[in-house]
């Protein structure tokens, strides 16, 4: 196989054996599900941070001897 410019064509199925191949399949969706589930505990962490001020603040605010939260 070689092609116009000299070099030998590779295909890309003689690089990786299938037993290579859905081994760095499998790692690379590993990786994405990691990295979503990092993102959705900090984006429910920082959620639940939010209600918890708010909560607070609302309970203090019912309380007329404590000024509103600001």
């Amino acid at each position: 196989n070689v092609v116009s410019h000299g070099f030998k064509k590779i295909s890309s199925s003689s690089l990786l054996s299938d037993g290579e191949r859905i081994s760095a399949c499998f790692d690379a969706f590993l990786s994405l599900v990691t990295i979503h589930i990092w993102i959705n505990k900090i984006i429910l962490v920082g959620y639940i941070h939010m209600l918890t001020v708010l909560t607070a603040c609302l309970s203090q605010h019912d309380d007329t001897s404590q000024p509103a939260c600001q």
